[in-house]
């Protein structure tokens, strides 16, 4: 069997079973993170090559085609890559419910999102699960997943490999969570049980960095189990709360109601803080807009008016703790007219190139773009031209307006995806922007945008705090006349900006799977 023939891939049966799949033969990829990181705080932070034991996460691929991810906090607000959470779903494949069960529908449904009921980040558009939701164990402000440590239990000399379960027991006592570890064995022996629990000690120690709370060795058959084989942890949790269960206690009550006290008040801080960071992002932009405007609608030449907004942008990244880097600015040319073309991923795209393009750029948008009187009348003092996209009578007319504008002295900047989506991924490019740069007879600047979907998504009005970089590539000159060389022009343009994108390709057959709109 071919290493490339098997390959992990998520699916339920709420998403009539598919929902997320690698494209044929790529094979497993396994995402090789921190422990220590990952248990405290939820971060899939990369580990080292020379990590002694990190935390193996196979990917389950991108979504299907029609369907969409999503990793959220326990407040419903979507995290950014490499944060662990709730994964929820949504598609023309998802469930609309429990059959009479109107009680289990409603806890299915957060808004339009569905909850799987699963965990996971993601990484590059490609879901990494890491267990299910009602077996994570909260400990001393850590989260705990069990299947490492049951294998790793299973394994000792003694235990009956398959049947261990880890389960959190309410502790009353200290609000936590008691990691409890049951495995079955045929000893009998107090010496030899005594030596097992001391081994299965050592191994908890070594493998999450805190001690299990209780260790259970019963006789074979006990703990509970499904048809299939797989562990019923809630189902054996229950029987040991009904004391069904029993076995020798490992408690340290103290340390770990301080560490429950100093990992929620750190959870709630980082909570808080998001939600400060992003109100205060807004506020910064509604002022910067109010206080704009006059001077934008009253400033004579385009070149002052860009020249104001740029300095608003720039504040904002600055009073928003917003690193922007630019490389290959050297690229841009500095004097006459040009096509600028840039990836799309979020509203703040514009506002990016505004804070770090030196010159003033035109950009070509959708008419639905227009708004009311006053962003009109600020968008068209900006140069901004409108065309049609729908109309083909009026998108040929808006083609006219649009080479007269690629004729001035002013670059002319184009989005070519049109759009963009939460997920992922560079989409196709659409040909106004290349046929434009033949007609004229002008270059084309690639440039690439990467962060700006992980601060702000499409569905999304939460502003997350992270790093925003922005590549120019250098001028891509068309080869020739008419559609043919547009054409090429395209095709060169999309691959520079492909290679600097760090997203996967939706226009690729084998990448049609992650098509996520």
């Amino acid at each position: 069997l071919h290493e490339r023939a098997v390959t992990p891939v998520y699916g339920l049966a709420e998403s009539s079973v598919a929902l997320t799949g690698p494209s044929p033969g790529q094979g497993a990829v396994i995402d090789r993170v921190r422990r220590e990181a990952f248990y405290q705080t939820g971060r899939a932070e990369p580990a080292r090559p020379d990590d002694p034991a990190p935390l193996l996460w196979p990917s389950c691929g991108p979504p299907l085609s029609g369907e969409q991810v999503r990793v959220v906090d326990d407040a419903g607000r979507e995290l950014p890559e490499r944060r662990e959470g709730r994964i929820q779903f949504k598609g023309h494949s998802a469930t609309s419910g429990y059959y009479q069960n109107p009680e289990a529908t409603r806890q299915l449904f957060a808004g339009e999102w569905l909850e799987s009921g699963d965990r996971g980040y993601t990484v590059d558009g490609q879901l990494y699960v890491t267990g299910r939701d009602k077996d994570l164990i909260i400990r001393g402000g850590r989260n705990i997943h069990p299947y490492e440590l049951e294998e790793v239990v299973g394994d000792l000399p003694g235990v009956r490999k398959g049947c261990v379960a880890a389960f959190g027991a309410r502790d009353p006592a200290t609000g936590s969570e008691r990691l409890v570890i049951v495995a079955e064995t045929h000893e009998t022996s107090s010496d030899r049980q005594s030596q097992l629990r001391d081994q299965i000690e050592r191994e908890s120690r070594e493998l999450l960095n805190v001690p299990a709370d209780e260790i259970l060795l019963v006789p074979p058959h006990t703990i509970l189990k499904t048809s299939s084989g797989k562990i019923r942890r809630h189902a054996t949790c229950q029987l040991y709360e009904a004391g069904t269960l029993r076995g020798g206690r490992l408690r340290q009550e103290r340390q770990l109601a301080l560490a429950f006290v100093r990992s929620s008040l750190h959870r709630t801080q980082q909570q808080v803080v998001s939600g400060l960071y992003s109100g205060w992002c807004w506020f910064l932009i509604v002022c910067a807009m109010l206080v704009l405007w006059l001077p934008v609608v009253l400033l004579p030449g385009i070149e002052r008016r860009w020249r104001a907004l740029r300095a608003a942008s720039k504040l904002i990244a600055l009073l928003s703790a917003t690193d922007i880097h630019v490389n290959g600015l050297e690229h841009l040319p500095r004097k006459g007219p040009f096509v600028l073309a840039a990836n799309h991923s979020s509203y703040l795209d514009a506002f990016v190139l505004a804070t770090v393009m030196p010159r003033a750029v035109r950009y070509v948008v959708k008419r639905g773009l227009k708004g009311g009187l006053l962003i009109r009348l600020f968008l068209k003092r900006l140069g901004v031209v409108f065309v049609e996209r729908l109309d083909t009578a009026k998108s040929l007319a808006d083609f006219e307006h649009v080479l007269r504008a690629a004729r001035s002295n002013y670059p002319l900047g184009f989005f070519p995806e049109g759009t963009f989506f939460r997920a992922p991924g560079l989409l196709a490019f659409h040909m106004g922007a290349f046929l434009t740069a033949v007609e004229a007879r002008l270059a084309v600047l690639p440039v690439t945008i990467l962060g700006t979907r992980a601060k702000l998504r499409c569905d999304e009005r939460f502003i997350h705090r992270g790093p925003v970089q922005v590549i120019v590539s250098a001028p891509i000159q068309a080869s020739g006349k008419g559609w043919g060389a547009a054409n090429a022009l395209r095709a060169r343009v999309r691959a520079e900006i492909l290679c600097h994108s760090e997203e996967p390709d939706l226009t690729t057959e084998q990448m049609t799977i992650g098509l996520s709109g």
